[in-house]
């Protein structure tokens, strides 16, 4: 199967003109004073981290302490390697959860409150400044809320509702089902991309980045329980949208979607034992 899509730019110009004045210009306002770049915490030449077990030792060689009630599986590594975070629960009278972020020699870099009461799950570095987790989950929850943080500064950046939540490749954007079935929509970094008009879907499965981190695919079922694979080879191009009706075995429990490059996608067990293939190319 080929399909032929046509991508289309539409370029938006706008003209501001400026009017001039007779009368004597304002005195010049002060040069503004340069931002400062973000923090650099110089890690020690003899820093060092040591295990005995499941017990972590941080510091300098010569003088290495172990953080208490942490162990080696709750430390969370920064892509630099040079930093690493964990969870923990504090003990009265400040009593929740904290995420604390230190560097290879144990000097503490920042700690600060969990988005709200209970343990974190599934905490992670979205890149060396950013940590992201699955906040606890409360009574009148209907999603699941994924809190990014500034690790540096504790601030919240981001709060998204759903679930399945996705990085695209690089960790540059984010992708997730938001909504309640039947009215749920695939969203990328909080704006709603399927359907691409009014009204809801219903999702099931993850949703799967390309290799290129340009396009998605999903699959898509009605009420009957009968389903599509959806694949948006450009998230943000309508013309690129592209779908296939799948027969009862690509709809099995346990299957998944794949992306085989950036032209095939593949439902199966694993990529290379497929119950379904979908094929094309993208002509510019």
């Amino acid at each position: 199967m080929q399909v032929v899509v046509k991508h289309a730019l539409a370029v938006l110009a706008i003209a501001i003109a400026a009017c001039a004045s007779s009368e004597n210009p304002p005195p010049a306002a002060p040069p503004a004073a340069p931002s400062l770049p973000p923090r650099r915490h110089v890690v020690p030449e003899d820093a060092a981290v040591k295990f005995k077990g499941q017990d972590v030792f941080v510091g300098r060689r010569k003088a290495l302490g172990q953080i208490p009630g942490v162990s080696k599986d709750d430390l969370i590594w920064a892509p630099d390697g040079n930093h690493f975070a964990y969870a923990k629960a504090i003990m009265p009278p400040r009593k929740g959860w904290r995420v604390f972020v230190k560097n290879v020699a144990g000097d503490p870099i920042n700690e600060f409150d969990v988005y709200r009461p209970g343990a974190p799950r599934e905490l992670e570095w979205i890149d060396d400044r950013r940590l992201a987790y699955i906040a606890p989950i409360e009574k009148r929850d209907v999603h699941m809320v994924y809190v990014i943080h500034d690790a540096e500064t504790g601030e919240v950046v981001s709060v998204r509702r759903g679930k399945m939540f996705v990085w695209s490749p690089g960790k540059k954007k984010l992708a997730y089902v938001a909504g309640r079935t039947p009215n749920e929509t695939v969203a990328v970094d909080g704006r709603p991309v399927w359907p691409r008009g009014s009204g809801g879907t219903m999702i099931r499965g993850e949703v799967s980045w390309s290799p290129s981190g340009r396009g998605l695919a999903f699959i898509e079922t009605n009420k009957k329980g009968d389903g599509k694979l959806v694949v948006l080879v450009e998230v943000d191009d309508t013309g690129g949208d592209l779908s296939w009706p799948l027969p009862p075995e690509a709809m099995a429990p346990g299957l998944h979607v794949y992306w085989a490059g950036n032209s095939k996608v593949v439902i199966g067990e694993t990529s290379m034992k497929p119950k379904f293939v979908a094929n094309w190319e993208r002509l510019q």
